[in-house]
């Protein structure tokens, strides 16, 4: 029986996880759940990384990198109005481009 590489790296995941948790018991729909439950968060982690990316690349955000809390973001006070104006694009009042400066 030939396997994908993505059969493979799920059955993986899930023989380590219950490696981790000797104790734990599911069946198929539990199982499945929590693995997209996982899928979803790390999908989640990409997406707002690059939105993050393209926040501070158009300066609406700075970003600081702390020896105690990792990267920080935070509101650039001095694009408060473009920051506005990236908002109002996405309520339909812009064209859909993002300008940067």
């Amino acid at each position: 029986m030939h396997q994908s590489n993505t059969e493979v790296e799920q059955a993986r995941e899930i023989i380590r996880y219950f490696m981790q948790h000797p104790q734990a018991s599911d069946d198929l729909e539990g199982i499945a759940r929590w693995r997209l439950l996982q899928q979803r968060v790390h999908r989640q982690v990409e997406e707002v990384q690059s939105a993050l990316a393209l926040l501070v690349n158009l300066k609406l955000l700075n970003e600081q990198d702390t020896p105690t809390a990792g990267r920080r973001y935070s509101l650039n006070p001095a694009k408060v109005s473009e920051s506005r104006e990236f908002i109002d694009q996405s309520n339909g009042n812009g064209n859909g481009r993002v300008r940067s400066s």
